[in-house]
């Protein structure tokens, strides 16, 4: 749906959108409508971010120039809507909202794949390190108890039953040091084939 259509729409829908773009009443009063306009294309806001100034606005008794915001916001897409920031966008993870008019969607949507699915690997990669140094710390905190348990066992005079509960937590321990170990195995596959990935995804040049 072309802009100048969704902006006519937009007056049907003002009153159901949210009012996520706060606004004092004197910059309300003193704002330049097709530089906010051409701000939020800069940013890949949605269209409708105008509705929600018109709510912050409208309870101050002031109401948004729409065509005004609109000649920027139109002007403010196209700066955003390169295939260099399509990647930019996808590398850090933010939303696109569909802003890109036709001429310009397919080329900035492609690069933004490329940016988003990079970010998406490089994300999957930081949390199997976080698992990886979890699982190591389990184990080596088991370890430490284990340790402590068997150096418990060599006191002279130590209870038979004491014995044999610390003989029952150590083998616990070890049977989940070997789950801890196993699990971290698997993890460390899932990491190699994550970073296999990484390396074959092509950094564009633009």
């Amino acid at each position: 749906m072309h802009h100048t259509l969704r902006l006519a729409v937009l007056g049907l829908s003002l009153s159901l959108l949210g009012g996520c773009a706060t606004m004092s009443e004197q910059e309300c009063r003193t704002a330049n409508w097709q530089l906010i306009g051409l701000e939020d294309g800069v940013n890949g806001q949605p269209l409708t971010r105008l509705g929600d100034r018109h709510n912050a606005c409208s309870k101050h008794g002031v109401i948004p120039d729409q065509s005004a915001y609109q000649l920027g916001f139109d002007e403010g897409v196209r700066r955003y809507c390169t295939p260099a920031n399509g990647y930019e966008q996808g590398l850090k993870g933010n939303t696109y909202h569909q802003v890109c008019p036709a001429d310009l969607h397919d080329a900035f949507a492609e690069q933004y794949r490329q940016g988003k699915r990079r970010y998406e690997v490089q994300r999957d990669l930081a949390r199997f390190n976080d698992q990886i140094e979890s699982q190591q710390s389990d184990i080596h905190r088991l370890e430490r108890e284990i340790a402590q348990k068997e150096a418990e066992l060599e006191r002279p005079l130590l209870p038979e039953l004491r014995r044999a509960q610390l003989r029952t937590e150590i083998k616990q321990h070890k049977a989940s040091i070997q789950q801890r170990e196993s699990e971290q195995r698997k993890t460390k596959r899932l990491k190699t084939l994550k970073q296999v990935e990484l390396a074959a995804l092509v950094i564009p040049r633009f």
